[in-house]
């Protein structure tokens, strides 16, 4: 088998401020915004010097005037030009 480089990628973030749209809802309006943290987790492996396929999953856990759990996972191809 050819050898395979595969990369990782993994953060943990928290929010330091929050801002809000003005076409939110009257209880967010009314001065309540949403804060938290978010994970992610990125890998990709190389198939040739100019293809790599990719996997993420990413992960949002806020608070706030309710409490808003996401989670986004994708696949992808990568070229390098």
């Amino acid at each position: 088998l050819k050898a395979q480089t595969l990369f990782f990628k993994i953060s943990l973030s928290q929010s330091l401020f929050s801002s809000r749209d003005s076409s939110y809802s009257e209880e967010v309006a009314s001065g309540q915004t949403y804060s938290g943290q978010k994970f992610m987790f990125f890998t990709g492996v190389k198939f040739t010097d100019k293809w790599s396929a990719n996997f993420l999953i990413k992960q949002h856990f806020l608070s706030g005037p309710s409490t808003v759990n996401s989670t986004r996972m994708g696949i992808g191809a990568s070229y390098l030009f």
